[in-house]
């Protein structure tokens, strides 16, 4: 079991844009439009910020980190606590201030928002349908777990359990790659089960907000990811060799975290692990995406039989050729087609049609300084040699 740190805000936001999908919610209508759910810091926030606002990180509300890491403010205190947050003057909306106090309000908005606790809601419409039967909620008893290190030092965990629906989730890589796969597949469960709608998924995938002038602290490792770079919801949103590139980075005291997708190819990697700050989880991040879309752009690898195609002539017989169509290769002579099959080697072997008969040639193919020959059996008399027909 790692510790997820960041990667559970993909959960808490789907959980939420997954509600919206259901029509419990509007995610752009104000959080305090029907009753005052959350007080903040100003009347114009009161009245204005939305559950997008909340998760793309766009109210203007600055981080107090350090009132949870040091266990200032505990979980049920935190909605009172967001009002005495200091605020940036015209930030809202147009600048990116990453919070994870208000992530782990919403986790505790969650009743009010979807009719169930975060912890129900992120089990039964996401954990449930994908599979995800090892990923757990802090505080956990779990102990099968990563041991957080600093470089090769043992480090106490840190307890994010106040800020819970920010960081405080645990799994292990082999569910983190089936959250992968829901990112990359469209939503959808491995059965095909739609889970999250690919309208809703593209939402959570669009820029929101310009990252700006944030701490780099948030980029660790990943500052190849940092071309064009904005936030949607929950995820970063960038450019990456020129093709749309989506991540969550995860960084806590000895754990450090990433899962990348390229949404347009629908492939993705995850990588955990267990030692802080580490910039390797960038750098497999990178190699993986770097080897996928290296071979996604080469194509498939050329048939080395290829140099074999072509028409070949022989003094007495005339002219022979050996053409592939679609998958299939043939033999042609005078005007007949006949199949031809591969053995190891340079051997093959085309079944001529002759006088009502089906008789097998045995064909040797090589190259002669360079230039293609096949010995072909053109004879019903199995004493006689085979003839040499040079490519033309």
């Amino acid at each position: 079991m790692f510790d997820l740190c960041s990667l559970t805000k993909s959960f808490t936001a789907a959980g939420l844009v997954k509600a919206a999908d259901e029509g419990r919610l509007d995610l752009d209508r104000p959080i305090n439009a029907a009753k005052r759910l959350l007080s903040f810091p100003n009347e114009r926030l009161n009245d204005d910020v939305t559950v997008a606002d909340l998760l793309s990180h766009r109210t203007g509300i600055t981080a107090g980190d350090l009132l949870w890491y040091f266990g200032q403010v505990k979980r049920g205190a935190l909605l009172a606590a967001v009002e005495q947050l200091p605020t940036i003057d015209g930030a809202f909306r147009r600048a990116f201030l990453y919070n994870n106090i208000l992530y782990g309000v919403l986790g505790e908005l969650y009743p009010a928002l979807t009719g169930e606790t975060w912890e129900s809601w992120i089990t039964t419409g996401l954990l449930e349908p994908l599979g995800m039967t090892a990923t757990t909620f802090a505080p956990g008893v779990e102990l099968d777990v990563a041991l957080p290190y600093v470089v090769t030092r043992r480090v106490q965990s840190a307890d994010a359990s106040a800020v819970a629906a920010a960081g405080a989730m645990r799994s292990t890589l082999d569910d983190s790659a089936r959250w992968l796969a829901f990112w990359t597949n469209g939503g959808r469960a491995a059965d095909g089960t739609s889970v999250l709608s690919e309208r809703s998924i593209a939402r959570m995938f669009d820029r929101a907000v310009a990252f700006g002038g944030a701490s780099p602290m948030l980029l660790s490792g990943l500052e190849w990811a940092a071309s064009d770079l904005h936030y949607g919801l929950g995820w970063f949103v960038g450019t990456y060799e020129g093709r749309r590139l989506t991540f969550v980075p995860g960084f806590v005291d000895g754990f450090s975290n990433v899962m990348a997708v390229l949404p347009d190819e629908r492939i993705g990697v995850v990588v955990l692990s267990n030692v802080n700050y580490c910039g390797a989880v960038g750098r497999l991040s990178r190699a993986v995406l770097d080897a996928v879309t290296k071979t996604m752009t080469a194509g498939p690898e050329p048939d080395p039989r290829s140099v074999f195609a072509g028409e070949y002539r022989n003094q007495t017989y005339g002219n022979v050729t050996v053409a592939k169509r679609g998958s299939r290769w043939h033999l042609q002579y005078g005007g007949r087609a006949w199949p031809l099959t591969w053995n190891d080697g340079g051997a093959a072997q085309a079944v001529a049609t002759v006088f009502g008969l089906e008789i097998p040639l045995p064909l040797v193919c090589r190259l002669t300084e360079g230039r293609p020959e096949i010995d072909i059996p053109l004879s019903l008399d199995p004493r006689l040699q085979s003839q040499t027909f040079t490519k033309t």
